[in-house]
């Protein structure tokens, strides 16, 4: 629904504070973004504005047209035709266009070369004060701690739902620091992702403690971080690491117990993140048996702190003990199954992936009726069984695939019919397709064909269900699909060459319903009556 421009004053006074801080004046290639985004305002080349709550959408002309959206309140979430990745003069000649409905442009960008000057003074120091600033300048992880803690230190976090704007382009202003050569960024990107996960798992404890925080709608922003920072493992474990990375990975090997002894905001996805890192990067038999041993000394542990001793022994290939403790967890240990089924089906433990996936079976039921609604049911249910190898157990051992599809029962609907379908047992499926309550119109058009032709008779209940229920509606039209459902009855009957039964039921039929005279005037025009 398109809006004023007043209307949304705030939003694009917010996004221009965030423009001031994204673009450096002192920057070359920033300052002759602004000048040819101010050009092409000025030249009046921006038309079409079409303005809805939260975002802008128009049209510039520059050498060709082209679409730009601007996201007032996430700036990175910009769009626009043109090959530029990150803002472009198009997004900037739109900003300006859009600001000066609100404001002075001139204002604007005063205080963007103000914010140059100010940055300049500040950097500048007395003697005095030189003299007493004799630390040596940081280096190594040791630095880019230093940006982790500045950048998150001075986050505004006053709007909680713009938080997770403001990590976003905290997190992409960290990465532009990194180092420039190509081997040295996946590990910086690892360092950053995870730090960046830290300080805002600290930002968002502080939050709830302070006021009434609802963290649901960050949980993105922490999903975020997981998958970049297994994006640059993956990055990092394609070759050999340098021996220049020595001291960072030790460093990062000390720091990981932090991550499951403070209380997480996300707790799935802090173990997810802990899970990764000594699965996929730190491999030394060695280093994986020290953190079993560090982990097996507490006395007290954390929920956390006991999956992260199930999984350095599954690691360790000492499976008992992390059986024994994942069934003293009991069913809470069931949602961090799926990592180590698929973990162990990808390294062909077949011995071993059974094991645990009995466990889980035996689970299922339980966790399942803890859950609140039917929808979280069937996400868990769909989870669950994408992260098994289906297709290995139904070809190694099918009848323990299907007790594991009747368990999860109704919610494993699709995977149970598509497993009969496939294995050509008709019967079993359409007892399964009368349990969820589907009729002949409810089945899956494919099946139908095939059972219809090799055992058509399975399909008669289903038929005699829909003539009796369409005749039971009463109008012209539910007579209509009556008489198309009885004509395939007939086709099966005759199929069968059983046409006597036929006949009896159809008379029967006849004799019930003699005072539908529109359903026997739909079945002479379907030429039932007339083959009497």
């Amino acid at each position: 629904m398109a809006v004023g421009v007043e209307e949304i004053r705030n939003q694009v006074e917010y996004y221009g504070e965030q423009v001031l801080e994204l673009l450096d004046a002192s920057n070359d290639d920033h300052q002759a973004l602004v000048v040819k985004g101010l050009h092409l305002y000025r030249q009046g080349m921006v038309y079409a504005l079409d303005i809805t709550s939260n975002h802008v959408e128009t049209m510039v002309q520059d050498v060709t047209p082209f679409e730009v959206v601007l996201d007032l309140l996430f700036p990175v979430l910009n769009e626009c035709t043109c090959p530029v990745d990150g803002i472009c003069r198009h997004e900037m000649a739109v900003f300006f266009s859009l600001y000066s409905k609100v404001h002075s442009v001139e204002q604007w960008l005063e205080n963007w070369r103000n914010a140059k000057a100010l940055k300049l003074v500040q950097g500048l120091k007395r003697g005095s004060d030189l003299l007493k600033d004799s630390k040596p300048e940081l280096s190594g992880y040791e630095k880019w701690l230093s940006f982790y803690q500045s950048a998150y230190a001075s986050l505004d976090s006053r709007n909680p739902y713009l938080l997770e704007m403001h990590t976003q382009n905290a997190y992409r202003n960290l990465l532009r620091k990194g180092p420039v050569e190509r081997e040295w960024k996946p590990l910086y990107q690892l360092f950053t992702a995870y730090f960046s996960y830290k300080e805002l798992n600290r930002i968002v404890l502080e939050l709830e403690e302070e006021r009434d925080f609802d963290k649901t709608h960050m949980l993105s922003i922490f999903q975020y971080f997981l998958d970049e920072a297994e994006e640059a493992v993956n990055r990092l474990t394609v070759t050999t690491m340098p021996f220049a990375f020595d001291d960072y990975i030790a460093f990062l090997r000390e720091n990981l117990p932090e991550l499951i002894e403070d209380i997480p905001a996300f707790r799935y996805e802090t173990i997810e993140l802990y899970r990764v890192i000594w699965t996929q990067l730190f491999k030394n038999t060695a280093w994986r048996k020290s953190e079993l041993a560090r982990l097996q000394e507490l006395t007290l542990t954390t929920f956390e702190e006991d999956i992260a001793t199930a999984h350095l022994s599954l690691l360790l290939r000492e499976d008992e003990a992390a059986l024994e403790i994942l069934e003293e967890l009991e069913v809470d240990a069931l949602p961090y199954l799926p990592y180590w089924l698929k973990w162990l089906g990808s390294h062909g433990q077949m011995r071993r992936y059974k094991q645990l996936l009995q466990f889980a079976v035996d689970w299922i039921p339980e966790f399942l009726e803890g859950l609140e609604r039917d929808f979280h049911r069937v996400s868990f249910t769909r989870f669950f069984l994408d992260s098994i190898d289906q297709g290995f157990l139904e070809k190694e051992d099918s009848s323990f695939m299907e007790n594991l599809y009747i368990k999860l029962l109704p919610y494993s609907y699709h995977y149970y019919r598509e497993f009969l379908s496939v294995k050509k047992q008709y019967k079993k499926l359409l007892e399964l397709e009368v349990m969820i309550g589907n009729g002949i119109d409810d089945l899956d058009k494919g099946d139908v064909k095939t059972i219809n032709a090799e055992a058509p008779h399975l399909l008669l209940p289903f038929y005699h269900t829909a003539v009796s229920r369409f005749l039971e509606e009463r109008n012209r039209d539910s007579y209509k699909k009556a008489v198309k459902h009885l004509k395939k009855l007939r086709t099966i009957y005759r199929k069968e060459k059983k046409l006597p039964q036929w006949e009896h039921f159809f008379q029967n039929l006849l004799d019930q319903t003699k005072r539908l005279r529109a359903f026997h005037e739909e079945c002479r025009k379907g030429k039932l009556i007339d083959g009497y």
